[in-house]
């Protein structure tokens, strides 16, 4: 299926290629680095720098000590492209994600004058590290852009949603999920996505964090190229393998920047399995499941494994809700839950975990549309323990912030703090209700001694709402 989406990749590449070259264009490389170019005004600046869209570092000017850049003859035209690299190696003859494309960001004269432009590799979103890499160039620009190009404009992409009956419109892990992971300068986006789905569920049923190794996948993983990208790799998760803990396989500086390690001497010490793993099913030719499929594997599932497109500008994203319109995938992400809208552009948005730090995003998740930068793409989902079917399926989980609950883990009294409360109702894993307490006033002390040791779940119904929260009784 995924050699559809590499036809697919040729046709668009060579429909921009046509689209683009016919007009004057000076085209620099790398190999430029530290020239002088002449700038005819008839003619545009094409500036091809190498970048790997799944670690969010993209080229950008280079700002002096008072902020501002130093164009003074040119002027940038248009957004910055994003081209995929036609002859990427793959495997078994499929398109992976993880690898590197190339930027191209288009310059025209705006005066005569001599312009040194610098650009610098970097995030945007972490403003205190330095570049991690530089290109300058010196533009002699004879005058005013005279020529005929005009960049193309973007569209938004056009999806309707669907949610099957049963599912609630609105659906959130967050607050049950493990701290955001960060791949830094690594393409491995494929092993901390796998990474990811397998820690989500540990958090979510077991009610423990665990850090487990994404250098062992990246290593270790033999359908795989490393930090140059990889497919899904939830078969490890499988007897007789398993989760590698980040204590017993830990990540280097040398992953960090991109250098992918040899995977050392078999066998690893293993800990938590899955039951099993399998693509959402549904998926069309190009390998893009329902949404109701998808909707539905997060909801039974827990966070699932999906295949997008992160080049389309997603390094400048610091929140609400985004809409993108790429085609051609190279990253992967987890997916965390969704939000039906009838007022946002597609009928509402994925809620979307990424592996670039908590400082990218809100705090290193992404509300993105429904049908925006193919995002859902070969979702995979896994099986723990049997999965995670419960009843609480109609209620919200937001405005968690609010509301305190400790000591956790908790063995007979638990405290729960939160603004008006008026009911309290105690759900064990499988949905079932224990216990209800009305109660008013901000804190209450819950006796829990006659609980049995397991995960459950504390709905309070406030005057503003309801609010949920998972504890564990030891």
């Amino acid at each position: 299926m995924k050699k559809s989406i590499t036809i697919l990749f040729a046709f668009i590449a060579i429909l921009f290629t046509t689209g683009s070259y016919g007009q004057d264009f000076v085209k620099v490389t790398k190999s430029n680095n530290g020239q002088t170019i002449n700038l005819a005004s008839n003619e545009v600046l094409e500036i091809s720098l190498p970048r790997m869209a799944s670690t969010g570092y993209t080229w950008n000017e280079a700002k002096s000590t008072d902020g501002q850049t130093a164009q003074t003859s040119i002027v940038q035209i248009g957004d910055c492209d994003f081209i995929h690299d036609a002859n990427a190696p793959t495997i078994n003859g499929q398109r992976i994600a993880g690898q590197s494309g190339t930027q191209i960001i288009r310059y025209a004269g705006l005066a005569q004058g001599t312009t040194k432009l610098t650009m610098e590799l970097r995030r945007p979103w972490e403003k205190e590290n330095p570049a991690i890499g530089t290109f300058t160039i010196t533009i002699v620009s004879n005058g005013k852009y005279t020529g005929s190009y005009t960049p193309s404009v973007k569209g938004k992409p056009q999806h309707t949603t669907s949610t099957p009956k049963g599912i609630p419109s609105k659906w959130d892990w967050r607050p049950f999920l493990p701290p955001i992971r960060d791949q830094q300068q690594c393409g491995d986006c494929w092993a901390f996505a796998g990474v990811g789905t397998l820690e989500c569920n540990i958090q979510i049923i077991d009610g423990v964090t665990r850090n487990i190794s994404e250098a062992y996948l990246t290593n270790c993983y033999t359908l795989s190229l490393g930090c140059n990208g990889g497919v899904c790799p939830h078969d490890y998760w499988m007897a007789p393998k398993g989760a590698v803990y980040e204590t017993d396989y830990p990540w280097t500086p040398s992953l960090g920047s991109g250098t992918t390690g040899t995977c050392g001497s078999e066998p690893f010490t293993y800990h938590e399995t899955i039951d099993s793993y399998s693509t959402v099913p549904g998926a069309n030719f190009l390998g893009m499941p329902p949404d109701s499929s998808i909707k539905s594997a997060i909801m039974k599932y827990g966070p699932v494994w999906v295949d997008v497109c992160a080049s389309s500008g997603w390094d400048t994203y610091n929140g609400g809700i985004y809409s993108g319109n790429g085609l051609i995938f190279d990253h992967c992400v987890v997916l965390a839950g969704w939000c039906d809208s009838a007022t946002v552009n597609g009928g509402g948005y994925w809620i979307l975990r990424n592996s670039w730090g908590p400082a990218w995003g809100m705090d290193g998740y992404m509300y993105i549309t429904y049908g925006s930068d193919v995002v859902g793409l070969f979702a995979n989902y896994i099986v723990y323990k049997g999965g995670t079917t419960h009843v609480l399926s109609t209620t919200e989980f937001s405005n968690n912030e609010n509301m305190k609950v400790y000591p956790v883990p908790a063995t007979d009294n638990l405290s729960i703090e939160c603004p008006q409360q008026k009911l309290i109702e105690i759900f064990n894993y499988q949905g079932q209700l224990i216990k209800t307490l009305a109660v008013s006033g901000n804190k209450t002390c819950l006796d829990i001694a006659d609980l049995a040791k397991g995960i459950y779940f504390i709905k309070v119904k406030t005057e503003k709402g309801v609010t949920v929260r998972k504890f564990v009784k030891e």
